[in-house]
């Protein structure tokens, strides 16, 4: 399925002695799947044909660049793709360019108010997508014979609380 993209190339920079400078260039992994959305979305997509699912969920904001690279993605390996977006108050609107070509490539989208988006993650709102979700209640169980786990964000800004919680739950996975 990935065959298709090509190699990540290596731009040499300068050489400072000893040192030299290098960058890899993700940008020109794929022209609307790359950089660390590429390697988000590679395994997830993989690890989801491997398992015969033919439907992709995520969530983001209106001007998110994941739902931008995961509508490309299941439209060029044919999966089918809902984007859960945030703010209802969109659903009134004319779609902005992001939101526009997801929808293009056929990506279903479904706005939801911000208070229900920040429930994201409870078994309560997951059970209305409950044909396209499964819920674990413990990481244990999700991560059962995992090669990989990926995870979007590790905790914003303004989130240090948050973020604390979460490295001591995930102290032994990492």
């Amino acid at each position: 399925m990935f065959e298709q993209f090509k190699e990540i190339p290596n731009q040499h920079i300068d050489d400072f002695g000893e040192i030299q400078l290098s960058v890899k260039r993700l940008d020109l992994v794929h022209p609307t799947i790359s950089g660390n959305k590429f390697f988000k979305l590679k395994y997830n997509l993989l690890e989801a044909r491997k398992l015969g699912y033919t439907q992709l969920l995520s969530f983001g904001g209106a001007y998110s660049n994941h739902i931008y690279a995961l509508a490309h993605a299941a439209h060029a390996f044919g999966f089918d793709s809902i984007g859960i977006i945030r703010g209802e108050e969109l659903q009134h609107q004319a779609l902005n360019p992001i939101l526009e070509q997801a929808s293009q490539l056929g990506m279903q989208l479904q706005f939801v108010s911000r208070q229900d988006y920040r429930r994201k993650h409870t078994p309560e709102f997951l059970a209305e997508f409950a044909d396209c979700v499964e819920v674990f209640n413990k990481a244990e169980d999700a991560a059962v014979n995992a090669d990989l786990i990926v995870t979007d964000v590790w905790a914003s800004m303004g989130q240090e609380e948050e973020q604390k919680l979460r490295e001591k739950a995930f102290a032994d996975f990492q």
